[in-house]
């Protein structure tokens, strides 16, 4: 086995897994919210109560979490690779795909609002 193999801490990807769920399920929960209907696209004309303090619940912990996995990889990058080679690695992975994909993933939502504010029978207030 190789060192950045033994030097992977899998409960991290685990815990990270985790928190990315219950992000899915927060978003898909919105739809159904009656405090995000009218700001929420996709908003759907059943509402529950339950579901916005389900929701607002997983989401008072998700977030925190990420930034707490966030500043712990930072700290473990700079610890064993230095200021710099982090910063390299974040301009890699972060800013290089963020600067070359921005237009599209703009032109992925811009698209289809444009599409549903003029095609969508029932609109959101949003739209």
């Amino acid at each position: 086995m190789n060192s950045t193999a033994e030097s992977r801490l899998y409960y991290f990807d685990n815990l990270r897994a985790f928190a990315m769920i219950a992000g899915v399920f927060f978003h898909a929960a919105l739809a159904y919210s009656p405090m995000s209907h009218g700001i929420w696209l996709t908003a759907d004309k059943q509402q529950s109560a339950v579901m916005d303090w389900l929701f607002w619940f997983t989401h008072l912990f998700r977030m925190p979490l990420f930034f707490v996995i966030a500043g712990f990889f930072v700290a473990y990058l700079v610890i064993n690779r230095g200021m710099g080679n982090m910063l390299w690695n974040r301009c890699k992975r972060i800013l290089f795909p963020f600067i070359i994909f921005w237009p599209l993933c703009m032109w992925a939502v811009v698209a289809p609002m444009l599409s549903a504010a003029t095609n969508v029978e029932h609109k959101s207030a949003l739209l």
